[in-house]
């Protein structure tokens, strides 16, 4: 239901609130016996979701191209631009992808790219961001959901390739059978 409003004539600041959604504000200037229609979407602050965070290999070694795929959900009624940020501070990792237009209640892929560091164990920060032109902080990306993805990396193995003649030889690796030549 529309809220009627009587001003002075001149410019006017405009900030709308309601909970759960950004509070946007703008300016609006008005001239004396003019009617002027305002009408604005909110933008919810939980525009996107992350819905799943995964790695391929989910295993990498060290050195191995490793692909994070980010699947967020847009649950707003509008197509949307959506961001996602994936950054990994003890590595100084930082990448962003802009997934363009997301059509309402969907879900989309972003990925990111890079080579496995040194065995061990990285929590990465990953943060789905809807861009809000007239947010109270000024026009931007803003968050909308953030999880860790932990990413476990093993040490780079060599290997081995054992050929016997004649074949069929079982094989013990440390003390382990491994296979059959």
């Amino acid at each position: 239901m529309p809220l009627t409003v009587e001003v002075d004539p001149g410019t006017h600041t405009i900030r709308i609130e309601r909970d759960g959604y950004f509070t946007i504000q703008f300016d609006v200037t008005v001239e004396a016996g003019k009617t002027y229609n305002i009408s604005r979407t909110l933008i919810p602050e939980n525009a996107f979701t992350i819905v799943s965070i995964t790695s391929t290999p989910t295993e990498p070694a060290e050195g191995e191209e490793v692909t994070l795929t980010v699947t967020v959900r847009n649950n707003t009624g509008q197509a949307r631009d959506c961001k996602v940020s994936i950054t990994q501070p003890d590595l100084d990792f930082s990448q962003e992808v802009t997934i363009p237009n997301v059509l309402p209640g969907t879900t989309v892929r972003g990925t990111a790219k890079f080579a496995a560091p040194a065995s061990g164990r990285y929590d990465f920060k990953v943060k789905a961001m809807v861009y809000v032109e007239e947010h109270v902080d000024g026009a931007g990306w803003y968050v909308t959901d953030e999880k860790t993805f932990t990413l476990e990396v093993s040490p780079k193995k060599a290997t081995i390739v054992i050929t016997t003649t004649p074949p069929g030889a079982r094989i013990f690796v440390d003390g382990n059978f491994v296979g059959m030549s």
